[in-house]
């Protein structure tokens, strides 16, 4: 059977430019637009050619319509389908690509019609063929999702729902601080006196009654798991260090160098769970514009946790803290330029907010969880098929 080719009315919104190629299905992609309109930009049209052609392996063109009606539109798609079958998209499209189309139809001509739906993930309707896809639509990753908004992720950590060490590993240490997710920042934010981690070994520096408070309060929960060993003392240019070693897992150790990194892996977790996800990222750093500048400040964030619920990005904020105003326009803003016009926004805290920040959320469509430390892991894990699962 001859490939078709895939016309798409062009959408500033890359998401629906993207949505309905299917994995090994079209010879070429054609991206329609209305001369009289203002044209994609080169950036806008190199970044979908690379994106397809790392995706699909396959060519894309960018043609305009010069006569806006039906009848122009009409006589662009006979010059595309002179030489192959077609299908004609219609996600995002303009109403007038819309009306041509099922004018084209109307006329007899052998050409499908489609529209997806990004929000239910998938297609909403098929017109001609066997009227439904012929081929798995292609995943959209959290890298992929990014790049579309003409950004870069710089570097980050899959969550592997594999890793059973990992995920024993998230568990014990959830439960053993879950209730002093205060003491548990100031604990892994002690200082130590070498800049660099050596294996297991880790420093930490007492010196004021806080620092001393926080390390009370969390090591003799580490020793009643059995992970710690070689505790010693230590006294470096007149300052006492306590050192330790961690018996974990290697790989595990990241749950213990930022006080972030476990309530932002148990978050991963609990969504990897909730089966809402394909694809999850944790401590996602991303560049603004993807021109990585070393001479001049180049604008670059970290999103704590990145997924994608079918062709939905989502960014997760996770705080140990109580959650402010300030932090749900953080998201907001970093929900806009990652994810763009249909991603989501959400906030993961440890503990209880104010009714007025819970409010302000809602208004400002922000997933908020919070209280986290007072949920099963099964109660957290429904939160996420609650606000993410399919509609």
């Amino acid at each position: 059977m001859s490939k078709e080719i895939l016309i798409e009315f062009y959408d500033h919104v890359n998401l629906e430019n993207v949505i309905s190629l299917e994995e090994g299905r079209y010879a070429q992609v054609v991206f329609l637009y209305f001369a009289d309109a203002p044209e994609p930009t080169q950036a806008d049209k190199d970044l979908l050619r690379r994106f397809i052609q790392r995706r699909c392996g396959i060519p894309t063109e960018f043609r305009p319509i010069h006569t806006r009606s039906i009848e122009g539109v009409c006589a662009v798609f006979d010059e595309i389908l002179r030489t192959r079958p077609g299908v004609i998209d219609m996600t995002g499209g303009a109403e007038l690509f819309s009306a041509a189309a099922g004018y084209y139809v109307a006329r007899g001509k052998d050409v499908i019609l489609q529209q997806y739906d990004i929000r239910r993930h998938g297609l909403v309707f098929r017109h001609g063929g066997s009227g439904k896809p012929a081929a798995p639509l292609l995943t959209l990753g959290v890298k992929d999702a990014v790049e579309l908004q003409g950004a870069l992720v710089m570097s980050s950590h899959p969550y592997d729902s594999s890793d059973r060490e990992m995920e024993a590993q998230i568990l014990q240490l959830w439960d053993t601080v879950k209730d002093e997710p205060r003491c548990w920042n100031a604990f892994c934010s002690l200082p130590g006196f070498s800049r660099t981690f050596s294996g297991s070994r880790f420093e930490k520096s007492i010196t004021t009654q806080h620092e001393s408070d926080a390390y009370q309060r969390i090591m003799p929960r580490l020793r009643r798991l059995g992970i710690v060993t070689a505790e010693t003392t230590q006294l470096v240019k007149g300052r006492k260090y306590k050192t330790f070693r961690l018996n974990v897992p290697k790989h595990t150790l990241m749950l213990h160098r930022k006080g972030g990194n476990l309530l932002e892996m148990y978050c991963a977790l609990a969504a990897s769970r909730s089966g809402c996800f394909q694809d999850c990222h944790v401590s996602v750093e991303v560049d603004w514009d993807s021109e990585i500048v070393k001479s001049a400040p180049d604008t670059r964030n970290e999103i704590d946790v990145m997924a994608t619920a079918g062709y939905t990005p989502v960014l997760i904020s996770c705080k140990n803290t109580r959650i402010e105003n300030e932090y749900l326009y953080e998201i907001m803003v970093m929900t806009k330029h990652y994810g763009g016009r249909h991603a989501r926004g959400a906030i993961v805290s440890s503990v209880e907010c104010q009714p007025n920040v819970r409010l302000r959320a809602e208004e400002m469509g922000i997933v908020l969880i919070d209280n986290v430390q007072a949920m099963s892991l099964e109660a957290f894990t429904d939160c996420f098929r609650r606000h993410f699962g399919s509609r």
